[in-house]
């Protein structure tokens, strides 16, 4: 019998989350965030706990960066958890 990995609370929660995330804002269905799709949920929570006017271009670029880890120009549901994680100190 195969051993399978369980997951923890977290991570079960931070996958539904990233699921709600791209049904909200993977606008074209592709699978992945662009600039464009990311900056808008980004400014989306930012507002939701008012700190979206401090947030310009340079912080979103930044940001984005960190997001993209591999690059792409693009954020992967891999990314997204991972950049969760970072951001929770999981």
């Amino acid at each position: 019998m195969a051993m399978h990995q369980q997951l923890s609370i977290a991570d079960i929660v931070i996958k539904r989350c990233v699921e709600d995330i791209w049904s909200h804002y993977d606008s074209d269905g592709n699978g992945v965030l662009d600039k464009e799709e990311t900056k808008r949920f980004v400014m989306e929570q930012l507002e939701e706990i008012d700190e979206g006017k401090v947030f310009d271009d340079d912080d979103f670029d930044e940001c984005f960066r960190n997001f993209d880890a591999d690059g792409s120009g693009t954020i992967d549901k891999e990314e997204m958890v991972e950049f969760i994680k970072k951001a929770a100190g999981i």
